[in-house]
């Protein structure tokens, strides 16, 4: 699965250690993970966690079940599309996250991945229809990419989004990272940034409901 569309090639999560590894762990420690960046979206998982809530409340006021995962994945998914690109991905009452949870689940990672000798059990129709979701990801993110450069985006900007930031540094080119890197970290954060904290949620809530 990580090989599909080259993704092996740019993925922070994959790459060897080598100069293109440390270039993309560097960026992602200064521009996602500092405490500065955490201090400054306290705020904004303060709102999302609050939005959750009063959509957990609305639905048991009027009786209706709830898909822990579901609204779970689309909280994590409007906070990282809130970080990085400044607009909420999915809202609770549509299908939008329900699409991209899909997505995100045909390509994850799979035996092939962490047990090589099961290589040949890969079927090449399993591979195509790997790249297909692979390109269907990469095209939102291109999509999102070429729309905030036609934007007013400016290059000497210094606050701003995490994708500010990211094309400010390919605009200064000081780091050798290109569009490509930006669009396959990307992938890199919301296929583990979207799923896992959803399924860790579901799964805690399953335990509570097993043993209050």
């Amino acid at each position: 699965a990580v090989r599909a569309n080259g993704h092996d090639q740019y993925s922070v999560a994959w790459l060897p250690v080598c100069p293109k590894w440390r270039i993309l762990r560097k960026i992602s420690a200064i521009n996602l993970f500092s405490m500065q960046r955490l201090d400054a979206s306290q705020a904004l998982r303060q709102e999302k966690v609050s939005k959750l809530m009063e959509y957990v409340r609305e639905c048991c006021n009027k009786g209706e079940a709830i898909d822990v995962g579901g609204v779970a994945f689309t909280t994590s998914l409007n906070l990282l599309s809130n970080t990085f690109f400044s607009f909420d991905m999915a809202s609770y009452n549509s299908s939008d996250s329900g699409e991209f949870k899909e997505l995100v689940w045909k390509i994850m990672p799979n035996l092939v991945d962490c047990f090589p000798i099961l290589r040949f059990l890969s079927v090449l129709s399993v591979n195509r229809k790997l790249m297909g979701y692979g390109n269907k990801l990469n095209e939102v993110f291109e999509e999102i990419i070429q729309k905030r450069l036609e934007s007013s985006f400016s290059v000497g900007a210094k606050d701003g989004d995490v994708l500010d930031t990211l094309l400010r540094l390919v605009n200064e080119n000081e780091s050798d990272l290109s569009l490509d890197d930006i669009k396959h970290l990307l992938m890199d954060f919301f296929t583990a940034g979207t799923d896992t904290t959803s399924s860790t949620l579901e799964w805690a809530m399953t335990e509570l409901l097993h043993d209050p």
